[in-house]
């Protein structure tokens, strides 16, 4: 057989194996589920639907217990919860009347606003009532939707505290940022919490691992100074230092596992939430989740089911006429042409791209811009134009208009408005791809006539 069409048949066994993959998918079995190993599709509010909730300004109260003194204690209550002599307690609001004010309320909306990015939701709105400090959080329809909602209810105070007395050592005013992080070694997986201490919290943190470590005294016995690690008041928790901390970073192990994926998973969104919570910063004022309603999308998804039959059908009947027109290389390019859509809706996969109403419109443009491409280059085949000079040509033509789009999509790409960015993103893996793939394409499919 000839070497040529050993070439062509294994290059159309390959896009029709990217197609498959694009428009079917790969399943594997895990447990009693048939899980797609590509990724989702990342859709915009428009598409995918929005979750709007409320968060109000938590008016309930808490008990403190106070000394003699009248400050604050933890030792007041006996075993049975009952005071001890010489203590109080009282009902004290969770957030003091001087805390409600607009200033925080504003500092309030940009913390939440912080951990939305943090947890990687793109596209989300929030609106604040700067008379009440009410915030309306709206974001679109996810998996991790209700974790990332009632995640905003904590306060996100940390703390590392003396374990015996309670005093706190180090808190968010000395943190400079928090993330999650894993090793791999041949035992298997760790995930860990890192905190990373700005100038004065490095100080801190040095002269507390000089002091909380393990001890012995002249007959031996152990001592261990130890501190705990709390978010909320809750302990994450306790621990002492094996030797002085010059770096000024703190990491905490969240979980390990071997091989199990989903484990590793797992411990990759505990750490990323307790990150998120840490890098945001601390409310100034407590909120509290008081409503969590799904809405349904504002595209009807009729309307899109029937433009995308509608689009498939328009391209359907565009290919024919090229495999009529051109017989044989028609068949060759219109086979390219599909692979060439797989292979871009793949690479939009797997680049995290929010598609939009408009980030379709502008994947149905490049579409249209690649078919006019292989019409170019069909049609100069058709004239006897060798493969070299038609490839030649056809770039010289069209390199004069893509290339100021190319530039126009990388701008578009770097602007926070969602739809504005999803379009640039589009344009931008639409184009790259298309330059690469027609090139191969055309130089491994067409025949020279």
């Amino acid at each position: 057989m000839n070497k040529n069409v050993i070439v062509k048949i294994l290059a159309i066994l390959i896009i029709l194996a990217i197609s498959l993959i694009s428009f079917v998918g790969i399943y594997v079995k895990r447990g009693n589920d048939r899980v797609n190993l590509i990724p989702n599709y990342q859709l915009s509010k428009d598409l995918k639907g929005t979750r709007t909730a409320k968060l109000t300004v938590d008016a309930s109260t808490k008990e403190l217990v106070f000394d003699s003194n009248g400050n604050v204690s933890e030792d007041g209550l006996d075993s049975e919860g009952n005071l001890k002599e010489g203590y109080s307690k009282k009902d004290e609001p969770v957030n003091p009347k001087e805390n409600l004010k607009e200033e925080n309320y504003k500092l309030s909306k940009e913390i939440i606003e912080k951990r939305l990015s943090s947890y990687g939701v793109n596209d989300y709105a929030v609106r604040l009532n700067n008379e009440n400090g009410e915030i309306i959080v709206e974001l679109y329809e996810t998996k991790n939707t209700d974790t990332v909602i009632y995640n905003l209810e904590y306060f996100g105070e940390f703390t590392v505290n003396d374990s015996e007395t309670k005093e706190t050592l180090l808190s968010n005013r000395d943190v400079k940022s928090a993330k999650a992080v894993y090793g791999t070694t041949e035992v298997g997986t760790t995930v860990y919490l890192s905190i990373e201490f700005n100038k004065e919290g490095k100080k801190k943190l040095q002269e507390i691992s000089k002091n909380y470590i393990e001890t012995k005294d002249e007959e031996g016995k152990s001592t261990t100074k130890k501190v705990t690690i709390n978010i909320d008041g809750q302990q994450l928790t306790e621990t002492y230092f094996a030797e002085e901390n010059i770096e000024g970073l703190l990491q905490l192990s969240v979980g390990s596992a071997t091989t199990d994926v989903e484990t590793i998973q797992s411990y990759l969104e505990q750490a990323s939430s307790i990150a998120s919570l840490i890098d945001a910063g601390k409310m100034p004022i407590k909120y509290v989740v008081s409503s969590n309603n799904n809405l349904s999308t504002g595209i009807n998804q009729a309307i899109i089911k029937i433009c995308i039959y509608s689009i498939g059908l328009i391209i359907f009947v565009a290919l024919v006429y090229l495999c009529i027109k051109y017989k044989v290389n028609g068949i060759l390019l219109s086979i390219s042409y599909v692979g060439y859509m797989a292979l871009l809706l793949i690479v939009l996969r797997y680049t995290n791209v929010m598609l939009s109403i408009d980030a379709i419109c502008a994947f149905i443009t490049l579409l249209f811009a690649n078919y006019i491409f292989i019409k170019y280059a069909l049609k100069g085949i058709s004239k006897g134009i060798n493969k070299k000079e038609l490839v030649k040509q056809t770039y010289l033509r069209y390199i004069s208009i893509l290339i100021p789009v190319l530039l126009m999509s990388i701008v578009f790409t770097f602007m926070k408005w969602i739809p504005v960015a999803s379009i640039g993103m589009v344009l931008f893996w639409g184009l790259i791809v298309m330059f690469i793939y027609n090139y191969i394409a055309i130089n491994v499919l067409l025949k020279d006539k």
